[in-house]
């Protein structure tokens, strides 16, 4: 099984933005849980039915303390 990785690059409350390491696919969504759905809508309108052959991973980084 492949990969899609989105970096959170935006992290403010109420809005998270994600892009893919090639920066072809950028999505928006107001939490976590949606940023993953927004994820997963985003690459089956790129890829179609071969969506299913990818995980995909959302990665944020933590702020320091």
């Amino acid at each position: 099984m492949r990969e899609v990785i989105f970096q959170v690059c935006r992290d403010e409350p109420g809005l998270l933005e994600a892009t893919t390491a090639n920066s072809t696919v950028v999505i928006t969504a107001a939490s976590l849980e949606e940023l993953r759905h927004e994820a997963r809508d985003a690459l089956i309108k790129q890829i179609g039915p071969g969506h299913i052959a990818f995980r995909v991973v959302v990665r944020r980084q933590r702020k320091p303390i």
